[in-house]
């Protein structure tokens, strides 16, 4: 079909240019159909890790982390990943991972989502200084906080004690 009218024509021109500036601005780079297949195995682990459920099977999503530019010397920089993942129903692409010699920390940005609500989806409860939240759970302490100007979900596993 063509366009002849030239207004009719900048208007779809314009459309893609905005749809194109769209898929830009998503800042997050997109995973190619090979990687999709180690992404849908990598999230539940990765996954669990973030809500503190288990980090049993952590280590083999550590590869697939690593794709999206993660190490395991970079500390608790985040690291923006191509697909999103689900931590208490919130959608996630940024996400810290870091293992020091005395404590793991797992950590996942929900921009546009406050504090309350992702604490009242993990069942976190209010800390004494009424900015945090957060809740022991049987591998080690799920917070909620503000990391960096976002609400930050982070799971804290103690390996020394």
């Amino acid at each position: 079909m063509t366009i002849r009218h030239p207004q009719r024509r900048a208007a779809a021109r314009g459309l893609v240019i905005a749809s194109m500036l769209a898929a830009f601005a998503m800042g997050a780079p997109r995973a190619g159909a090979a990687d999709a297949a180690a992404w849908a195995k990598a999230r539940p682990s990765i996954e669990a890790a973030l809500t503190c459920a288990s980090i049993d099977k952590f280590k083999q999503a550590e590869g697939t982390l690593a794709s999206a530019g993660w190490n395991a010397s970079q500390g608790t920089d985040p690291v923006t990943l191509p697909v999103p993942l689900k931590v208490f129903g919130f959608d996630t692409l940024r996400i810290a991972v870091a293992n020091d010699s005395g404590e793991q920390v797992y950590r996942a940005f929900l921009p546009g989502i406050t504090v309350a609500q992702l604490a009242k989806a993990a069942k976190l409860k209010p800390g004494k200084d009424g900015q945090h939240y957060s809740r022991a759970t049987k591998l080690g302490v799920l917070s909620a906080g503000t990391e960096e100007g976002v609400t930050a979900l982070t799971c804290t596993i103690d390996t020394e004690g």
